[in-house]
């Protein structure tokens, strides 16, 4: 199994964090921040027919 990044595929982490589950996330400037978030997905390969059942 590949270690995949969310970004790569367009997905917008900060905002659906934020908007999505209310979480904020914090960046690092200089120190660390107050706490980490991990994301996390897990995608299925299906084919584009059977996605809307």
């Amino acid at each position: 199994m590949r270690g995949i990044s969310l970004d790569s595929f367009g997905f917008n982490l900060t905002a659906i964090t934020e908007e999505r589950l209310g979480i904020k996330l914090l960046w690092g400037k200089g120190r660390l921040p107050a706490y980490y978030t991990l994301i996390h997905a897990l995608l299925e390969k299906k084919p584009a027919a059977s996605m809307a059942e």
